[in-house]
C-alpha cells in the first residue's frame, strides 16, 4: 500500500467516525421553544388599603375586671377580628394579650389580675384585616390595687 493510499483511507476514516459523532450529538440534543427576542413591558396602578382602628373606646372597672367596650371601625379593609395586648406600667402592673377572631365584637373583659397585682398598665387594641395588617390601636389605662380594686380612664 501507497502512502497515499493509506492517507486517503485515513482522512476518509476520520471524515466517517465526525459524521457518527455529529450523529449521536444531534441525536442527544432536545429542541426548545423559549425564546428571549421580545421586550414587553407592563403597566399597572394599585391603591394600598388602610385598616380602620376601632373607635370609641371606653372601660368601665369592676371588683377584679375590666370591661372595655369600641364602636366597630367604619370603612378600610374588611376587618377578621382584633388582638389587644396589655403593657404593664412598673413590674408588678397588669399584663397580658389575647385575640378576638370575631369581626362584629365590640367587648373584652379583662381580669384584674391576682392578689400580688399592683400598678397600672395599658391597653392596646388593634383590629386585624387581611393578611394579619393591624390598625394603630386604641388605647386605655388600667389600674389595679391587690388585684381587686380596679379603675381605668381613656385618654
Amino acid at each position: 500500500m501507497t502512502r497515499r493510499r493509506r492517507s486517503r483511507q485515513l482522512r476518509t476514516g476520520l471524515a466517517a467516525l465526525g459524521l457518527v459523532l455529529l450523529a449521536v450529538t444531534l441525536a442527544s440534543t432536545s429542541t426548545t421553544l423559549a425564546a428571549w427576542t421580545d421586550r414587553d413591558y407592563g403597566k399597572a396602578t394599585f391603591t394600598a388599603g388602610n385598616v380602620s382602628p376601632p373607635t370609641g373606646l371606653s372601660c368601665l372597672a369592676g371588683v377584679s375586671r375590666f370591661d372595655l367596650t369600641w364602636t366597630l371601625p367604619a370603612g378600610g379593609l374588611a376587618r377578621t377580628g382584633y388582638t389587644w395586648v396589655v403593657k404593664p406600667i412598673g413590674a408588678l402592673g397588669p399584663s397580658g394579650s389575647g385575640t378576638i377572631n370575631n369581626a362584629a365584637a365590640t367587648t373584652v373583659r379583662l381580669n384584674g389580675g391576682g392578689i400580688l397585682t399592683v400598678g397600672s398598665g395599658t391597653f392596646e387594641l388593634r383590629a386585624t384585616g387581611p393578611g394579619g395588617w393591624k390598625s394603630t390601636p386604641v388605647t386605655a389605662t388600667l389600674n389595679v390595687a391587690l388585684g381587686l380594686l380596679t379603675s381605668c380612664s381613656v385618654p
